[in-house]
This record gives structure tokens, sequence and C-alpha cells, in this order.
């Protein structure tokens, strides 16, 4: 299956983790950047999306909770 490049990547965003949002704080980036962030952990977001945005070079947050532990 194709899937076409996010719009963020053709506008020259740069995807990153939470955590390296939160430690970057106010500093002064040299690319916009976008967090992905993905709650509730259906099983589709392992299945389907981590293999597209991994495809695509991105990087995302997936939030686990402790009943799919």
């Amino acid at each position: 299956m194709s899937v076409p490049a996010p719009t963020s990547t053709r506008r020259g965003f740069v995807t990153v983790a939470a955590g390296a949002a939160v430690a970057a704080g106010c500093a002064r980036l040299e690319r916009p950047v976008a967090v992905l962030t993905f709650d509730d952990a259906v099983k589709s977001h392992r299945s389907f999306v981590a293999p597209i945005l991994a495809q695509r070079g991105f990087n995302a947050t997936f939030f686990v909770t402790h009943r799919w532990m």
C-alpha cells in the first residue's frame, strides 16, 4: 500500500518524539517541529500506523495504557 507523504514534510517540518520537544523547551530550532502522539494503544497503532511512520522516517510517541501491558 502506498501512502502519500504527509503535508508537513513537504513544508519542511521535522517530527520529534514528545520527550525531545519537551527537552528542547524554548530553544530556537533550525526547522519547524511537529510532535505526533497516539493515545490509548489501539492495535492499529502498532500494526498500521507504526510501519507507515517508520517507512517515512517519522518519530512519534505512543502512550500505552496499563491494561495493554
